[in-house]
């Protein structure tokens, strides 16, 4: 089983493990920060590909699985957005899904490393 754990809320543990799953993997998500944050651009650029949102759990003690860490300089580098909103030129929607869309795409790429013959 595969275990993404992120610090940030569980937001990209949550993308990446959702991903994996979508692609026939075993999967979990958690998160090493205090609580999880619900991200609603995880879901919609899930959507987009018919993955189901797997819901992150706190981090506590050692669950099985092999433990990939998801965010910035994580073995999956990616990240979510967490800028103001609004931004001085309005509500920060598209760079919220831009970056959720991105960091989907690194986690699809990575696990397409690894599904490789």
């Amino acid at each position: 089983m595969l275990l993404f754990v992120d610090s940030v809320g569980g937001g990209l543990a949550s993308l990446a493990a959702s991903v994996a799953t979508k692609h026939g993997l075993e999967a979990r998500a958690m998160t090493s920060a205090s609580a999880v944050v619900p991200c609603a651009e995880v879901a919609r650029v899930l959507g987009e590909i018919g993955a189901t949102q797997l819901q992150p759990s706190l981090a506590g003690g050692s669950p099985e699985g092999t433990s990939i860490s998801i965010g910035v300089g994580g073995a999956i580098d990616a990240k979510l957005y967490d800028g103001p909103d609004p931004t001085a030129f309005g509500p920060a929607d598209l760079e919220r899904l831009a970056l959720a869309r991105i960091a989907r795409d690194s986690v699809e790429r990575w696990l397409a490393t690894r599904q490789s013959p």
